[in-house]
């Protein structure tokens, strides 16, 4: 974010030189008005509104005030945010003539004013003929390699030194002796390795400092003797390993400002900032980091900002940032190894900005609640918007959405919404269909009929599943961040996730076994090859325990009750958080046994088509347009699978890769896709099937008649005994052709065509 980077150099300059701090840009976080989690008020308004309103484009606040302040402008950059512009330093009139004697003006320089701008004009060393009323000298980007001893000592007059991006290894002690006016000096981008004793020595009124960019490998203490007036210390991008020795702040009573990005320091104790209490920002973004100690950060009585991102810190000790009484922005993001501790941010009182991308959020339910402690909390960052659950108090959480929930919806799409109900209908209805259908059609395969009906009863659980998420969509309409944290830690939820991950991998495993058992008949039809009707019922409860555990091992991993809460939609396909809790646990499920299983049907149908294109070639088999029929149906049985496990087997080896999963993408793959295959399977195994049509008409055509007989009031004992045997007759036949019939007490074998 460049433009707050520029605001906050704008605003120290003028706290500075102004000496004036004008905190603004936040409403009194004491507000007199109350309101609970996932609301806010008004300003000094009685009014309490939902969260999702702040900064939403429309004015909901009759006074305006959830429209305000909607930048994050924390830290040094709400410093004196309404003067960043003075009006009196705009003056168009400022002539641009040269002030001085222009004998005294190197002629490959410029002068403007009382400045000389001698840059990129190949000097070796600082002209000796610079007049000693200039006020701005710059010289950047030249070949200067050292500065002698007194070169700049005539320069008294001197408030600005820019010798930026030159050839200067040392600094010779006194290099600077006699600039007792020098304000800013700028050092970067040269080749400095040490710094000598004393080599600021007599820059009494020096405020900023540029050192950045340079190979300085360690400072000590003294280094910074005489800098009483530095505001400003940038060591950016060198190669320190460690800050100064002893007692460095001494000699800067007056440091508010500590830049030490990009460098190679590893550890922080609680003597490395001793009577440093005026630093009021303090940046360690980029090192390498590993441990900080305990009340290291306490003598920081007065600093409003501190960034540690970027490093490699393991779990901080609780009391870390102990005395931070005024800290108002955090930044802790992309440290890989930290864990956030429930106590870690304990006493952050003022805290208003808090980044937390890149690390992982506590799943242990009772340590999600890290952050409510935080009252004054305005604005939040997470990689996942699951985790803005955790920090209801804050005014702004990033991201607002991850293609599935947003602030104000469960289900943030139009789209989703309509095709959640759609799918949860005809799932529902066709399996309940073809369930009762097969239970009713009786003159069929029964060990088929088996399997297709506890295929059906596990997409039947998926289609319960699409009707909780649905009905807890409509429930929390307008106002679902308020409800997420309980939502997603409730039983409720672990049970959703439970019965989609049950139903999921059982029809795998059911459509993987079908598929077999079909390729061993068809490519060996004379070979006993064919499983018993026990051992059929057997592997068909061997699939369900195995799918009961798969669902059930989240619950029996130590710290994993909220692991089907990790998503709104209560589903670990962790697309957005490739790498959270239970990563593995979702990678070997949908990459390893989804895929393993996709292979297997794709084989024994491609084995199948080729066994009948070799029989109907060898005989004269069923017509041609039968077993093109046959060809088709196994291609469509083969795509559907395709199109609903491979794009997800995909989509998670690419984020496992690091690659960027659009959000819309995220909420297809995750609503609709991975749970259409229970909506189609019904009618791709039964609905389409001649032998499933023709039964279900007779079903019906049987059980019409029966009701128009008896409808018509014939109470004869004809009409009676006739309504029965046709029902006798129906659930008796047997393939043969034959009806078993009971008859005085046995079951007498009589023609099913002679009884109809």
């Amino acid at each position: 974010m460049g433009w707050t980077r520029c605001v906050r150099h704008v605003a120290c300059f003028l706290a500075v030189y102004l000496r004036t701090c004008v905190c603004t840009g936040l409403p009194d976080p004491k507000s007199p008005t109350h309101c609970e989690l996932g609301k806010f008020p008004c300003g000094d308004l009685p009014t309490c509104l939902p969260l999702q309103l702040q900064c939403d484009g429309k004015k909901d606040c009759s006074n305006g005030a959830d429209e305000a302040n909607c930048g994050d402008n924390n830290g040094w950059a709400d410093h004196l945010q309404s003067q960043v512009v003075n009006p009196a330093l705009e003056s168009a009139g400022i002539p641009r003539d040269c002030h001085l004697d222009m004998h005294v003006v190197p002629h490959v320089c410029q002068c403007i004013y009382t400045h000389i701008k001698c840059e990129r004009v190949g000097l070796v060393s600082v002209p000796a003929n610079i007049s000693q009323d200039v006020t701005r000298l710059n010289l950047q980007h030249n070949l200067i390699e050292s500065l002698q001893n007194n070169s700049l000592g005539k320069l008294t007059a001197l408030h600005s030194l820019n010798l930026r991006g030159n050839r200067i290894r040392t600094l010779p002690a006194g290099a600077f002796t006699g600039l007792t006016n020098l304000g800013q000096l700028y050092l970067s981008e040269n080749l400095l390795e040490t710094l000598p004793a004393g080599a600021f020595q007599g820059l009494q009124r020096l405020k900023w400092l540029y050192l950045q960019k340079n190979k300085l490998r360690s400072l000590q203490a003294d280094v910074f003797q005489g800098l009483t007036s530095l505001n400003w210390l940038d060591l950016r991008f060198n190669y320190l390993q460690d800050l100064p020795s002893g007692v460095w702040c001494d000699h800067m009573p007056a440091l508010l400002w500590l830049e030490m990005e990009g460098n190679e320091i590893e550890k922080l104790t609680s003597s490395s900032f001793t009577r440093c209490s005026s630093l009021t920002f303090v940046n360690f973004r980029n090192n390498t980091l590993k441990s900080i100690g305990q009340d290291t950060f306490t003598p920081l009585s007065s600093v409003w900002e501190l960034d540690i991102s970027w490093n490699s810190l393991a779990p901080l000790p609780i009391g870390t940032f102990n005395g931070l009484g005024h800290l108002k922005l955090l930044n802790v993001s992309y440290n890989r190894d930290m864990i956030l501790s429930r106590d870690l941010f304990f006493g952050l009182d003022n805290l208003t900005s808090l980044d937390l991308r890149g690390l992982e959020m506590p799943q242990d339910c009772q340590h999600s609640r890290v952050l409510l402690s935080l009252e004054n909390l305005y604005f939040v960052y997470f990689d996942d918007f699951s985790s803005c659950r955790y920090a209801l108090q804050a005014r702004g959480c990033s991201p607002k959405s991850d293609g599935i929930s947003s602030l104000k919806n469960m289900l943030a799409l139009v789209f989703l919404r309509v095709v959640v109900w759609v799918l949860a209908f005809f799932t529902v209805l066709g399996n309940s269909f073809v369930i009762l259908g097969r239970l009713l059609i009786k003159n069929e395969n029964n060990v088929h009929s088996l399997f297709i009906r506890n295929l059906c009863a596990a997409d039947l659980l998926m289609g319960v599943y699409l009707v909780i998420i649905a009905s807890r969509d409509v429930m929390y309409r307008n106002e679902f961040i308020q409800h997420a944290l309980f939502w997603q830690e409730s039983v409720l939820c672990q049970f959703a996730g439970f019965l989609a991950m049950l139903s999921s991998e059982v029809s795998v495993l059911l459509l993987t076994y079908m598929s077999m058992e079909r390729c061993l008949i068809i490519v060996f039809p004379f070979r006993t090859m064919e499983p018993s009707a026990r051992q059929n019922r057997t592997c068909i409860a061997c699939i369900w325990l195995i799918g009961f555990l798969i669902a059930s091992l989240p619950f029996l991993i130590q710290d994993s009750t909220c692991f089907y809460g990790s998503s709104s939609v209560c589903f670990p396909l962790h697309l957005r958080s490739p790498y959270g809790q239970g990563w593995v646990y979702g990678a070997v499920v949908f990459i390893g046994l989804n895929m393993c299983a996709w292979f297997i049907i794709l084989m024994c149908y491609c084995c199948m088509f080729i066994s009948i294109q070799r029989t109907r070639m060898r005989t004269t088999g069923p017509p041609a347009h039968k077993a093109d029929w046959i060809g088709w149906r196994f291609f469509f049985i083969v795509l559907t699978d395709s199109l609903c496990w491979i794009p997800t087997v995909v989509l998670k080896l690419l984020v496992l890769h690091g690659v960027n999963i659009s959000e819309t993408f995220n909420a297809v793959i995750a609503v609709v896709v991975l749970p259409i295959n229970s909506s189609i399977n019904p009618i791709l195994y039964s609905i389409s099937t001649s032998n499933f049509k023709d039964g279900s008409l007779r079903v019906f055509r049987t059980r019409g008649q029966s009701i128009s007989r008896l409808a018509t009031g014939n109470s004869s004992g004809n009409t009676f005994t006739m309504s029965v045997r046709a029902s006798l007759v129906f659930h008796s036949c047997q393939p043969s052709g034959t009806c078993l019939i009971p008859h005085l007490g046995q079951v007498a074998p009589v023609s099913c065509l002679h009884l109809l």
